[in-house]
Parts: structure tokens; sequence; C-alpha cells
């Protein structure tokens, strides 16, 4: 009961919050990106995709190897092995993203695993998606001229990545 707790705690507030602010920073990091939105709205659903994957809210899953896994060179993770994975690193392959280190709010395709994938993808994900593109555009549309207002500070925890302030100014 008390890890469902923390699970909803986490995946129905924490990312969707860091989701957030973490594309505002993303935003507010590349002004180009930002008056593109604001030229093309349309573009809203691949830039919360990109914001996703430049900035995911999750940056390390954790798995326990449910059976003995051969890795590509050779090694062998034994059953129960505990597996730290690198969502961030992932996301900015260069073998999958073209340019991984630049911010592109219309990149295509964006094979991005903020929310995992297959048999553990994250439940939430379209909730995520569509609260991101509602909340977002909407920010951008009703404060066209956002930046920042004073020092940002980044939350101080490896497995999620946010802002535990990111002052901003709407005018």
């Amino acid at each position: 009961m008390i890890q469902n707790c923390i699970f909803l705690l986490n995946a129905g507030h924490e990312t969707t919050t860091s989701l957030m602010a973490n594309s505002v920073g993303t935003l507010l990091d590349n002004p180009d990106q930002h008056q593109r939105l604001l030229d093309e709205p349309e573009l809203i659903a691949s830039a919360v995709e990109e914001f996703l994957r430049v900035e995911s809210p999750l940056q390390i899953g954790n798995r326990l190897a449910g059976e003995d896994i051969t890795l590509s060179g050779g090694e062998v993770l034994p059953k129960g092995t505990y597996i730290h994975t690198s969502i961030a690193g992932a996301n900015r392959d260069p073998a999958v993203f073209d340019d991984p280190g630049r911010v592109d709010i219309a990149r295509k395709p964006n094979r991005h695993i903020a929310f995992i994938t297959g048999i553990h993808v994250c439940l939430g994900a379209t909730l995520a998606r569509v609260e991101g593109r509602i909340a977002l555009g909407r920010l951008v549309r009703r404060f066209p001229r956002l930046r920042a207002n004073g020092p940002a500070q980044r939350m101080p925890l490896a497995r999620f990545r946010g802002w535990s302030s990111l002052p901003v100014s709407v005018r």
C-alpha cells in the first residue's frame, strides 16, 4: 500500500510538475524554439515530445533481471541482477537522434523513452502528454513574453529532473 501511494504521488504529481517546469526552462534556454512555438502553435505536440526527450522528468530506471541476460559484448547478467538504466542517456543517443544536444521542437522522428517502452511503459503517459500540450500551449499563448526573472535552482536529485526554483516574468 505504501509503495502504491509513493508511485501515485511520483507518477501523478512529481513528473507532471517537472514536465511543465522543464519545458519552460528549455524554452527559456532556447529562445529560437520559444519563438518558433509562438509562430507555429501547431507544433505543441512535437514540442512536448522534444521537451520529454531533452529534459525527461525521470532520469533513471531500475529493473531486476528476471532471467540471465547476455549483453551484446558477451557479458552475462545473472538472473536477479539489479540493473540501473539511464533514460537521460538513451534520450541523447547519437545513434538514435540526429544532433541530440540540439533542441528541435519539430524533431521527427522522436523515439525518446521518457515514458519507457514495452511492458514497462508508464500507465500515465497519455495523460501526461495531454496535460503538457494543454498547459504549455496555454501558457505560451497567454504569456508570449515569458522571460527568466532571477536565478534558477535545480532539484538536487539523481532520479528526477526538475526545478526547485524557476522564477519567470510574464511581461
